[in-house]
């Protein structure tokens, strides 16, 4: 396994380079200069431009900034002048805690509800769970998270809209973000549930006697949470990724406002340095659902 993950390390470093430079060459490739919505003459643009190393040759700006990379140095904000390393440091805490713990409701509620569809006899509440689990894949998350800010925040009063002062706080944004993967969660449970209890070895399971509780949980369960839990690495990037648009509708203070910000901004060192980080926790992720994997099913072999 140390060797797997060695290995998966250093593709995940081949990974970050790689995005390194395209998005280097695409913010590059932006028209206009960063500081030209300041209203600012072109000799300060020039010096503001010097100041920053811009003037210099594409390819040398390249290479310092990786040398600076290699040193753990993101750049400086252009905009706010500050370092990307104290936004990253400041705004991640929010975003990650946001997509976790919507991450984890997914997880848990999705699984239940597919298994609850896989299992339930009444056609009623099988519809019902299945019209959600369609829905949650078609509607896009600021859909929803408009929906129920307009309901539990405006129309009924019940929660906070705006910030994360307090636990309450957590529950719309949280909830938004959940939408989504719990539905594709609960559809690929269902899925897998169901192929699961068509295999051979239920059929010997329950000539050898053992019960439904058994076979169900120790058996099926088992074997139909292997798929599922491979989609958490793209689950965990989507909540992840999609948490800018919350943030900017809920007015959260994590790192998706200051993206998006950044792009418009054409504030070229927080763009890279959140590409960076975020790349980062995506790669991370991947290869912690894939250790995980390996303890749920042994007979799963991390291999090169």
């Amino acid at each position: 396994m140390l060797k797997y993950i060695l290995k998966r390390l250093l593709v995940g470093v081949v990974t970050l380079w790689a995005l390194i430079t395209l998005t280097f060459v695409l913010v590059h490739r932006m028209p206009g200069s960063p500081f030209e919505a300041e209203n600012l003459s072109q000799s300060q643009i020039d010096q503001l431009e010097e100041a920053y190393g811009l003037n210099e040759p594409e390819w040398k700006q390249y290479v310092i900034y990786l040398e600076n990379l290699m040193h753990g140095e993101l750049g400086i904000s252009y905009k706010k002048n500050i370092s990307v390393n104290t936004l990253i440091s400041r705004g991640a805490p929010y975003t990650i805690r946001v997509g976790l713990i919507a991450f984890g409701i997914s997880a848990v509620i999705g699984i239940s509800i597919g298994i609850w569809m896989s299992v339930t006899k009444s056609q009623i509440i099988k519809n019902i769970l299945l019209a959600y689990a369609t829905m949650g894949v078609s509607v896009p998350a600021f859909v929803i998270a408009l929906y129920l800010m307009l309901l539990f925040g405006v129309y009924l009063g019940l929660l906070p809209v705006v910030g994360l002062t307090s636990p309450i706080h957590y529950i719309l944004p949280v909830a938004a973000q959940a939408f989504g993967p719990v539905a594709t969660i609960a559809r690929l449970t269902k899925s897998t549930y169901m192929e699961a209890t068509q295999q051979d070895y239920v059929i010997m399971a329950r000539a050898k006697g053992l019960s439904t509780f058994q076979i169900m949980f120790k058996h099926v369960l088992r074997n139909a949470l292997i798929p599922v839990i491979t989609y958490f690495g793209p689950a965990i990037a989507f909540t992840l990724t999609g948490s800018f648009v919350i943030e900017q509708i809920y007015s959260i203070p994590g790192i998706g406002r200051e993206f998006t910000n950044a792009i418009t901004n054409r504030d070229y060192t927080v763009i890279l340095g959140f590409s960076v980080f975020i790349g980062a926790l995506i790669i991370v992720a991947n290869l912690v659902v894939d250790i995980l994997c390996s303890i749920v099913d042994p007979r799963i072999k991390l291999t090169d």
